[in-house]
């Protein structure tokens, strides 16, 4: 039973070559989210937090013009509270939608 797993898990290519199950190095695939923000963390927990989203983005190659929109998707409590009460003051005052 263990020889059949292990054949299975470990297939030769062509060149002679393990390639782990029967996916290609490039067919990997890694789950990523975007963390929530509520506002509440002290400034080394929202250090932390701004430094994974840069990453996120940096990773998942995300245009400038999409990254405020997905951290305002992602704002919880406070936070989100907070971002609703500026977008409202940037319509009363006439100004654009904060954008980047």
């Amino acid at each position: 039973m263990m020889r059949n797993m292990l054949k299975h898990m470990f297939r030769h290519n062509r060149q002679g070559q393990h390639n782990v199950g029967e996916r290609e190095p490039q067919t990997f695939r890694m789950k990523m989210d975007l963390p929530s923000f509520n506002g509440q963390l002290q400034i080394e927990g929202f250090l932390d937090w701004l430094a994974v989203v840069e990453r996120f983005f940096d990773y998942m190659k995300i245009r400038e013009d999409k990254k405020v929109k997905l951290v305002a998707y992602r704002l919880m409590g406070g936070a989100s509270a907070w971002w609703e009460q500026l977008q409202l003051t940037q319509m009363r005052h006439r100004k654009g939608m904060v954008q980047t």
